[in-house]
């Protein structure tokens, strides 16, 4: 692939970690950040980090990645949101002519997007989020087909034979048994047992409205413990630390 030819066809990246344990999960990889969601969920801790900092050029990131290439397993793909932008699939392949593997963190606003992505490049990994009970999608994202467009992306990737997660945060909207329990209810009822559903501590800091953390780990193991006899799924914790 010859570079010029190339540049402003890619994802615009925000910002960069240059090394992740937590990303995907057993891999070393380093994380691009793109700008811009269509969601606007108030614990997000990445929107307004994102909305400060600058575009990185390019040529940029390409010479960071082909620097680290012996180095890391693969690149994951966060935000903000991916799938926001056309050019998700091509600046995989690209990637991928690196050498690395590629993953996706994607809330499922865009299940065409998320559709063609998985037919022209599909990811090795995906760790999809599970924000609430789909009748509080609307409340919490601030888009009112947020509930329908959820489960669709569910299914395209389930369908797609690519290994994914599902993910929720406990952030303080969702921080109580009986959110877990409707959670579990719809994810069971999509068919999606057997698949790991990562039960998150919510990360206390620069977070609007001042939340708390999420409950304790101990209380949390608890709850993904029910939870996976109700509905099937392997449901695991993940704490803010790890």
């Amino acid at each position: 692939m010859k570079l010029k030819e190339e540049v402003g066809t890619a994802v615009p990246v925000a910002a960069v970690t240059p090394f992740s344990t937590l990303d995907w999960p057993g891999m070393l990889t380093a994380t691009l950040f793109v700008p811009g969601c269509p969601w606007n969920c108030p614990y997000c801790h990445n929107k307004e980090s994102l909305a400060r900092a600058g575009l990185r050029e390019w040529e940029e990131v390409v010479a960071f990645l082909q620097k680290r290439r012996r180095v890391l397993d693969g690149i994951v793909f966060s935000g903000g949101e991916p799938t926001l932008y056309s050019s998700l699939p091509w600046t995989v392949k690209f990637v991928r002519s690196l050498g690395y593997k590629a993953a996706l963190h994607t809330g499922g606003p865009f299940p065409d997007a998320l559709e063609r992505l998985m037919e022209e490049a599909p990811p090795d990994w995906v760790g999809m989020d599970y924000k609430a009970p789909l009748a509080r999608y609307p409340e919490i994202t601030g888009d009112p087909v947020s509930p329908s467009t959820v489960p669709e992306s569910l299914r395209i990737l389930e369908e797609s034979g690519v290994d994914f997660e599902i993910r929720t945060t406990l952030a303080p909207e969702v921080a109580r048994w009986e959110a877990v329990y409707s959670m579990a209810l719809e994810l069971a009822g999509m068919g999606l047992q057997g698949r790991v559903w990562v039960l998150q501590q919510h990360r206390s800091g620069d977070i609007r409205n001042g939340f708390e953390v999420s409950p304790p780990i101990q209380l949390m193991m608890e709850w993904a413990e029910r939870a996976s006899k109700l509905s099937g799924l392997r449901c695991r914790v993940r704490s803010s630390d790890n």
